[in-house]
């Protein structure tokens, strides 16, 4: 008889012990037991059945937490606030309901989301994630992500997406082309080379600065008023089509030609430290800081009607620039804030239509003996060809200054050709 007692009690202890919720991490369990709406029995144990029956939100950051196992069985939880704890491994793909989750300041290596379907805010930034799979969240809308090690990220299924910060990260690709709703990308300090937002008309900012990006692609992007893209390894941008763009940050690159012609919104160019030659802000009457020093400008166009805006403007350190076309001269040469070569000066035509004539070039000395210098007062020069006067050509160049002491005396011919085929021809005698 009491061999048939004892069966029975083990049996409802196992019993008992099936229906418990095991969780291993003693500072998640105490919140469990004391957190309001989870131990409904007030046995001081979490049952199956009260995990199940649960549907709300957790809130146990800040509680010294390690591990959240046991979470899975919270089928109907809707928000989860663990940030701010010890968590190296978080799986979360049983909990299908989950809204919102913020798992920020914790050590996580791995984060399995699944087919979290109903999730729309992912808050996981400041943890040591590697990769970060997203293929199960077509609901997500915010993305936080920056401050990890991610060198991947598919955001492809996530087409609702509004905000990406995946910024301090090691990504070396980034495709937002299914993104359509993508209103903000905070993109800057990874290693991307290619970044292409035409797709992302809905985008009002775009910090993707700090990168290896060789191409950027924004336009499409109708809606982009900041653009933050320094420090990259871009040789051309083109904003002719962000008519919404106003302000734009492109310095340290290799820019050589910027198209900003359609940027009428534009208030501020900070396009310094690269190697432009040509810059046009006649259509930017917004404009009010200019900043295009140490580029390689040859022509500067501001008549734009509204000079009065501009209240900061330098394009020093560009030695072949000349004239530079203004409303007002006089009101150009008396601007303090205004700052330019000392070979640099300001007109309000430069060329009388178009472009500066190359008439204006002047090359000397004549007769020379060391150095020919070409200055092409304003002009767009795109090549110097020194020709010998049969015709042979000798050097063919785009500096300015000529090395020929190694010529011999005699005639020769100076070839500069400028855009559109054009060009003229000077004779100089070498001594």
């Amino acid at each position: 008889m009491n061999k048939i007692f004892t069966f029975i009690l083990l049996l409802c202890v196992g019993v008992i012990s099936a229906n418990e919720l095991r969780v291993p991490d003693t500072n998640f369990r105490n919140y469990l037991i004391n957190e309001s709406g989870v131990d409904t029995n007030g046995d001081g144990k979490i049952q199956l059945s009260e995990a199940r029956n649960f549907s709300g939100g957790l809130y146990c950051q800040g509680k010294g937490i390690k591990n959240l196992r046991g979470i899975q069985a919270f089928v109907n939880l809707t928000g989860l606030w663990c940030n701010d704890n010890e968590i190296t491994r978080l799986d979360l793909s049983k909990n299908k309901a989950l809204v919102s989750l913020y798992c920020y300041n914790n050590k996580l290596k791995q984060l399995h989301i699944g087919r979290n379907r109903a999730l729309k805010y992912l808050y996981c930034y400041n943890n040591e994630l590697r990769q970060l799979h997203l293929w199960g969240t077509p609901s997500l809308t915010m993305l936080h992500c920056y401050d990890n090690k991610l060198r991947w990220l598919n955001v492809s299924g996530s087409r609702k997406l509004t905000d990406i910060y995946c910024y301090n990260n090691e990504l070396l690709s980034l495709d937002v082309s299914k993104a359509r709703s993508l209103q903000r990308l905070y993109c800057y300090n990874n290693q991307l080379y290619c970044l292409d937002v035409s797709k992302n008309g809905c985008l009002t900012d775009l910090y993707c600065y700090d990168n290896n990006l060789v191409s950027l692609n924004v336009k499409g992007a109708d809606s982009l008023r900041l653009l933050y893209c320094y420090n990259n390894l871009l040789s051309s941008l083109d904003t002719s089509t962000n008519s919404s763009l106003e302000h734009l940050y492109c310095y340290n690159n290799n820019i050589r030609r910027l198209n900003v012609s359609g940027a009428t919104s534009l208030q501020l160019l900070y396009c310094y430290n690269n190697k432009i030659k040509c810059l046009d802000v006649s259509n930017n009457q917004e404009l009010t800081d200019l900043f295009c020093y140490n580029n390689d400008l040859r022509v500067l166009n501001l008549r734009n009607g509204a000079n009065t805006n501009l209240t900061s403007f330098s394009a020093t350190g560009n030695k072949d620039l000349r004239c530079i076309q203004v409303d007002d001269q006089n009101y150009a040469e008396s601007e303090g804030c205004w700052y330019i070569d000392c070979k640099a000066y300001y007109r309000e035509n430069c060329c009388g239509g178009g472009e500066v004539s190359l008439r204006n070039v002047i090359v000397g000395p004549n007769p020379v003996r060391n150095t020919l210098r070409i200055d092409p007062r304003g002009a767009s020069v795109e090549n110097i060809r020194l020709l010998h006067f049969s015709g042979r050509e000798i050097l063919r160049t785009q500096n300015t200054e000529i090395n020929v002491s190694n010529l011999r005396r005699g005639l020769y011919l100076v070839r500069i050709e400028g855009s559109n085929n054009t060009f003229i021809t000077r004779m100089i005698i070498k001594r």
